[in-house]
Formats: C-alpha cells, structure tokens, sequence
C-alpha cells in the first residue's frame, strides 16, 4: 500500500509539473499568481494622509553617501582615467528600436499618447530624434509633462488589510519618456559591456538575466533538498526598504563619473538622474526592512524553533512565522510545512 501511494503521488506530482510548464509558457503571470494560491480582490483603501505622510517619509528625504569613505577613494584612483564613453546620440534607428519595444495599449502618461502611435507613425520619428537631442544637449528645455507620472496604490497582502505599508506604489510614467530613458539605458549599456564593468556575479539590471527566478529556485531547491535528506539548515531572508529607490543619486552620479559614464558632461545625465515627478521624488539611504526579514532553522527537515538573529542596534531579526516568508509575492516555505 505505501509503494502504491508513492507511486500515485509521483504520478500527480508529475502530471501537474506538465500542466505548469504549460502554463508558464502561455501566461507567467498567471503561473506565478497560482504559486501563490490565487489572486484575492479587496475594496480596501488606505488613508488618503496616511499614505502621503508615509510616501513623503520615503521620497522626500534626501541624502548623500559617505564620500569620505577610505575603499571609495582607492577605488577612484584605481579606476581613474582608465574609461570614457562618448556622448549620447539618438539617432532615428535608436527611436524605432526602441519604440518597438514599447506596448500597444498599455496606460500612458499625462499626454494620453498610447504607444502604438508613436511606434506605427514612423514618419515622426526623425522630428522625435531632433527634438529628444536638442534636450539632451541644452538647446531647449525639458517639458514638464515629459516627467509627469501617475501613482496607484496596490495591494500587496489583503490579508494585512488597509494598512499603508501594505500597499505598492505603481506609477503610470509617459511613454516619450520611456522612449528617451531606453535609449540612453541601452548606451549607457553597451559601454559598461564593452568596458567589462559589469562583474559576473551580477545578476539584477542585465540582459537576459533572470536573477529573480534564479534566487525562487535555489531557495525552493534549497529547502527540498534538506526536507528529503533530513539534513539541519540555517537560512535568514533580509529585506531592504525600497533597496532601488533608496540609493542616493550623489552615488550613482559619482559612480558615473568614476567610470566614464557619459564622460563629456551634458544634460542627458542630469536627465537622468535629477528629474522629479511634482517634487516628491527623492532617494535616501537603504535601511533593513525588519518586519520583512525572517530567520529559518530546521533540525533533521524539521522546522524548529529559534530566538532570531540580534543586530548591533538591538533589533531582532524574527523567525519565519507558519504563514511562511514571501519573496516577491512569492511563498516559500510551502513543501517544507507539509507533514
């Protein structure tokens, strides 16, 4: 009886492992939301103040990186000199490649341009080219509505309910500025590759990369392994707050500036690096998210009990409760709790 229930269960495991497949080939989305056990829909709103004091608390606080920092200037003086990229040009061949990329019908910014337009009116793509360089160059100011974005607040958990945390801020940006963005982040690109500033171990912010995947399935195949086995783990997830937005701009324009980023200074790096939506945003510095972080022991695959990790400001790092740990909408935790 037990071999005709391990084999029954190899047999389901195995059929659904197919449908899966299936699925993630057709709709990733999808695939990731079933993982999750579904997508429930909720009528919650956070507060309308709330929100803006919490938003504000991260956007509108501006800082600068330790300049004085002793690895910082070895750094510079290993690297100075040693690389410069020449100055941005967009030509009418970047803004059709680039506006390929850009989706039909998704929703557009305040000019209420949908990108079809500008990827199917391609006659206009000369004047796009003119108009994007003469801003780049300081020959004519950077409109307003260029860097005008809409925000909504999704839901992350609505079993946490309304609070304000709970909620991810998404931002409806204009396509032309994507279109202007892309191009220059595909430049700026092909000068860190052909430079070979890009170490190998870096797997966020690169062509064909899928570094979010690959941390889901070693940390999946992590726990199975140890569940199987019966062998002892000690494992800890640690969260930054907003780790993207909260990288200050002094550093990444000193970043540039060390390694020849557009090394002929003009208006494309301050448009890149110093534009605002309505004056709210701004990067700060990157602190530990601790009510995202969990501690994780097992004993023999079992889970165990632990008192969490102390940090030298005597926060505590927690254990992973039995709902499990989410990374990125995902959970972990799933094969490991079952008995």
């Amino acid at each position: 009886m037990i071999a005709k229930s391990a084999k029954i269960k190899r047999y389901d495991q195995r059929i659904n492992q197919f449908r899966q497949n299936r699925i993630f080939s057709v709709d990733q989305n999808f695939f990731y939301k079933e993982l999750n056990g579904g997508e429930i829909r909720t009528n919650e709103v956070p507060d309308a103040e709330e929100s803006r004091r919490f938003c504000g608390d991260i956007w509108s606080v501006e800082k600068e990186h330790n300049k004085g920092a002793e690895w910082l200037s070895e750094l510079k003086y290993e690297v100075k000199g040693k690389h410069s990229q020449e100055a941005v040009n967009i030509s009418i061949e970047s803004v059709r490649k680039q506006a390929k990329k850009i989706p039909n019908w998704k929703c557009p910014g305040k000019d209420v341009v949908q990108g079809y337009w500008i990827k199917n009116l391609t006659n206009m793509h000369d004047r796009i080219a003119d108009q994007l360089n003469n801003i780049l160059m300081g020959t004519d100011t950077l409109p307003k509505w260029l860097t005008h974005g809409r925000t909504v607040l999704c839901q992350k958990d609505p079993r946490k309910g309304n609070a304000v945390e709970n909620y991810r801020p998404i931002t409806c940006l204009p396509l032309m500025w994507k279109l202007v963005a892309g191009i220059i982040a595909d430049q700026m690109y092909d000068y860190l590759e052909r430079e070979y500033l890009l170490p190998d171990e870096q797997k966020g912010c690169r062509r064909r990369s899928r570094g979010t995947k690959d941390q889901l399935l070693i940390d999946k195949t992590t726990l199975k392994d140890c569940k199987k086995r019966y062998t002892n783990l000690a494992m800890a997830g640690i969260d930054y707050k907003k780790a993207c937005d909260f990288v200050p701009h002094s550093w990444i324009s000193e970043c540039m500036e060390m390694f020849g980023v557009f090394a002929k200074k003009h208006v494309a790096v301050e448009v890149v690096l110093n534009f605002q939506w309505r004056g709210t945003w701004r990067c700060g510095c990157m602190e530990f998210g601790i009510k995202k972080c969990g501690v994780l022991v097992l004993k023999r695959g079992k889970i165990v009990r632990c008192e969490g990790i102390e940090l030298p400001n005597d926060e505590i790092i927690k254990e992973v409760g039995q709902e499990g740990y989410t990374y990125l909408g995902i959970v972990e935790l799933d094969k490991v709790k079952e008995k």
